[in-house]
């Protein structure tokens, strides 16, 4: 790929590459990127993303990164993920995000602390689809199993960037062993 920076403008074109051994492709150009100092401030980012079979293994290491507010790192923290892969298409237009990330069999465990012991819970995803629009992620129809209890999540989480406002819907029919195991501790 070529990578090009002149004035306050930064291009990437064509650029194939590795993120912890998965595949990607990225076209980028930002625009304004500042005179003497370069921050995105009063940048205009337009972007194409695409990832095939991404790892979804490889976000274990970004759950410590601090581009996460506190509370969401300390909720990661508690969860692991095994397995799974995804294909991943991002791109951004006028500094305006759009994705879409399909999940289909992801495995990882939840880590809940109780005054006892620490609590294992295994979660394996199905299949779904996570899609961005700008400052909004939807949750569509993501069929999951926690431990063998079918757990149906859908939603939406308006306002990411700020102050998050979650709409979200969880339907699942009890198992009992599952309730037992996981809630009587």
């Amino acid at each position: 790929g070529q990578i090009r920076l002149k004035n306050s403008n930064l291009e990437i074109k064509n650029l194939y590459g590795l993120i912890k051994h998965n595949p990607f492709y990225l076209n980028l150009e930002v625009r304004n990127l500042g005179k003497t100092t370069l921050t995105l401030k009063h940048a205009r980012v337009n972007a194409n993303l695409h990832i095939r079979d991404f790892d979804l293994s490889t976000l274990n290491f970004c759950k410590y990164s601090t581009i996460f507010p506190q509370e969401i790192r300390r909720q990661l923290n508690n969860f692991k993920i095994l397995y799974g892969n995804s294909d991943i298409n991002a791109k951004i237009r006028n500094n305006r995000i759009n994705a879409d990330v399909e999940l289909n069999n992801a495995r990882g465990v939840y880590t809940i602390p109780t005054q006892k012991e620490v609590m294992q819970v295994p979660i394996k995803v199905i299949n779904g689809q996570i899609v961005v629009k700008n400052n909004r992620i939807f949750l569509n129809k993501i069929n999951t199993l926690v431990d063998t209890m079918p757990v149906l999540v859908y939603g939406s989480v308006d306002n990411i960037f700020r102050k998050p406002n979650f709409n979200i819907h969880i339907n699942s029919k009890l198992v009992q062993r599952t309730f037992y195991k996981h809630l009587t501790i």
